[in-house]
């Protein structure tokens, strides 16, 4: 007797194994049908649903535990009014698949998850089509980085000019990279944490050496400070030398200040680094966004003339004398992106040490994923973390430190022979 089988699944991500196995094409034993939650959009997706009842939805103090219930009444007002025109064209394929206390179709249960989650996870948990998971076609995973970018040096080639490092801030843990760079940007990286973990594979949410074992009896924002105060140093301090003999210190750090901001600062202070450490905040500039680099220009303000790597140094508005770092994210990470892309040796390359390496190219490799956007600005990659939340400090403190060696203003890789025109 034959065996039948009948697997639910829901398609997550790009090529798992939902993914595979409802692709006819590379699984022709299994019958896969691709259940969506929408089986067409509204003609008014853009106007009606993306914009003004959109707007309506997310307007709300996220500190007033009451205002999101009123921001979600005000949105079912909104539908109520206009639904004949906001229903028109859309298609759902499970009309009782909305919840009656506070929606009025499953057309809208639809569009609510769209807004609220995302079009990422939209795509994956309700429609069966995870969004591919970069918008170029290239792409090197965790072992073709391994193999390939993986150099024999231990020491930094003779070329390499600057040094630039990148702190990621977490409860448990301390991330850094620091990239030696050449003219070329040729870019050389090593990386570590703090503490030091002695297991070569493990995660972030699992890791038992913290940096509250190692500094037991204090507050979370001391922990943070102390830390933090002991990795500037270490890495203001150390010696870089380069296979000739010359030895480099880092000419920039950064670090980040999303994750407990007065504890960074004082850390910084600590080290006595304000003068080339700087408190360090992302900005994911999309293609609907003027760029950061053709914003006005505030008093007191430095910003790139490298129009790859787009980054403000501008004075703190709480703290005088002191200044901040904004860098756009997803310019910079297509950036690395592309220095992992082009071949070792190479002009605007990227190479690690001689070494294991693995899952420190995970965190390159498996973390994030880019969608392809277009926009009154332009093309631009928009990043995202892939579900499941994988561990992605190091792609983003191995970004952080490429800023860092621009900022140092000795070494350029797209050099902005014209500025570009100032907008509001």
């Amino acid at each position: 007797t034959q065996i039948a089988a009948v697997m639910n699944a829901t398609c997550i991500i790009d090529d798992d194994v939902a993914d595979q196995l409802a692709d006819h094409k590379k699984h022709p034993e299994w019958e896969g049908i691709r259940i969506p939650m929408l089986k067409k959009d509204a003609k008014e997706h853009d106007s009606l649903w993306m914009e003004q009842y959109a707007e309506i939805r997310r307007t709300y103090n996220p500190e007033d535990p009451y205002d999101r219930s009123r921001a979600i009444r005000d949105s079912n007002k909104f539908y109520k009014k206009n639904r004949k025109a906001m229903d028109a064209g859309a298609v759902a394929t499970w009309e009782q698949c909305f919840s009656p206390d506070d929606e009025l179709s499953a057309i809208q249960h639809a569009y609510n998850i769209r807004i609220d989650d995302g079009e990422d996870v939209f795509a994956s948990e309700c429609q069966n089509r995870p969004i591919r998971m970069h918008g170029s076609a290239e792409w090197l995973n965790a072992s073709q980085i391994c193999n390939t970018r993986t150099g024999t040096w231990t020491r930094f080639p003779n070329d390499v000019d600057v040094v630039g490092f990148h702190i990621d801030v977490q409860k448990r843990l301390l991330f850094w990279t620091a990239v030696g760079v050449s003219q070329d940007w040729r870019v050389f990286a090593q990386y570590g944490t703090y503490p030091e973990q002695s297991r070569r594979v493990w995660e972030y949410r699992t890791v038992r050496k913290t940096i509250a074992k190692v500094h037991q009896g204090l507050s979370e924002e001391k922990t943070i400070e102390k830390a933090l105060t002991e990795l500037i140093r270490t890495l203001r301090e150390r010696v870089w030398t380069r296979q000739d003999g010359v030895e480099l210190r880092a000419d920039i750090g950064l670090v980040d200040g999303g994750y407990q901001t007065a504890a960074v600062r004082q850390a910084i202070e600590n080290a006595k680094a304000s003068q080339n450490v700087f408190v360090t905040f992302g900005r994911g500039v999309r293609a609907s966004d003027v760029p950061l680099l053709q914003r006005k220009k505030v008093r007191g303000e430095i910003r790139s003339n490298d129009a790859a790597i787009p980054w403000l140094i501008k004075p703190d508005a709480t703290i005088r004398g002191k200044r901040n770092a904004f860098l756009d994210t997803n310019a910079c990470k297509t950036f690395l992106h592309r220095r992992i892309l082009t071949d070792a040796g190479m002009a605007g390359s990227f190479e690690l040490p001689k070494g294991e390496h693995r899952q420190y190219a995970m965190n390159l490799a498996a973390s994030e994923y880019s969608t392809a956007t277009e926009g009154p600005y332009g093309h631009v990659l928009e990043w995202k973390l892939l579900p499941g939340a994988p561990d992605n400090h190091w792609f983003d403190t191995t970004v952080g430190a490429c800023v860092g060696a621009s900022i140092s203003g000795e070494v350029t890789f797209n050099p902005m022979t014209v500025r570009p025109t100032t907008k509001t």
